[in-house]
């Protein structure tokens, strides 16, 4: 049986701000949705992502303003209960399709990570240049991303960075979690989270899978 649920759609647009999209999903429910499809996708250092179909209508009529580079979030929840966040990222792309009664815009969307692949980084680029905690934060701010970096507590903050030349920000992290044998995963594309590889490897043999009900609104897929 289908659950009932709510999902609300933020988009911070670069042209008119926020534009908040909330609706509920019930079984009784007959009117057309503005939200037509959500699909979000999380995986083990793999970019969280989410594609979003939506109709733009009189009520929201702004949304035909948002455009490849805005933000947005994502979150979900069942009727009565507390929304939470599904993802966070940025639109890569978006697409109108149009007929004579209708406008519809299909949104590809990825983690604001993806973006540490276009940035080249040098050794003068940072002012911290030991302390594994310091040099990531340090990393992310100069890189503009709207999210953060966490390190599990078992791991030592003990790192010296060498000099280096034009080095692309996200070979930089894997390089520093290849020396540490660490690994990253993204918690709904604003936090990459770091542990060491074989405290993941521990949680996998132990863990118990989980169970996503079939729904035609909300979509889940996890990648490894």
């Amino acid at each position: 049986m289908e659950r009932e649920h709510k999902i609300k759609v933020v988009f911070n647009s670069k042209t008119y701000g926020i534009i908040t999209i909330e609706e509920e999903f019930r079984k009784d429910k007959n009117e057309t949705n503005i939200i037509k499809n959500v699909n979000t996708s999380l995986g083990m250092s793999s970019f969280p992502t989410a594609k979003l179909e939506i109709n733009v209508t009189s009520k929201f009529p702004n949304l035909i303003s948002i455009k490849t580079g805005d933000e947005v979030s994502i979150y979900g929840c069942e009727i009565d209960k507390s929304f939470e966040k599904l993802f966070q990222g940025v639109l890569l792309s978006v697409v109108v399709k149009s007929t004579k009664e209708t406008i519809e815009l299909v949104i590809e969307s990825v983690s604001a990570f993806y973006f540490l692949q276009k940035r080249q980084l040098n050794y003068q680029n940072f002012i911290n240049k030991s302390g594994l905690r310091e040099i990531l934060k340090e990393l992310v701010e100069f890189c503009n991303i709207n999210g953060k970096i966490e390190i599990d507590k078992s791991i030592s903050n003990e790192f010296l960075l060498t000099p280096f030349n034009n080095f692309q920000a996200l070979s930089l992290i894997n390089a520093i979690c290849y020396d540490l044998d660490l690994v990253y995963d993204f918690n709904k594309g604003d936090i990459m989270r770091i542990s060491k590889r074989n405290d993941v490897l521990a949680q996998m043999h132990t863990s118990i899978p989980f169970v996503v009900d079939n729904d035609k609104i909300i979509s889940s897929e996890f990648k490894q």
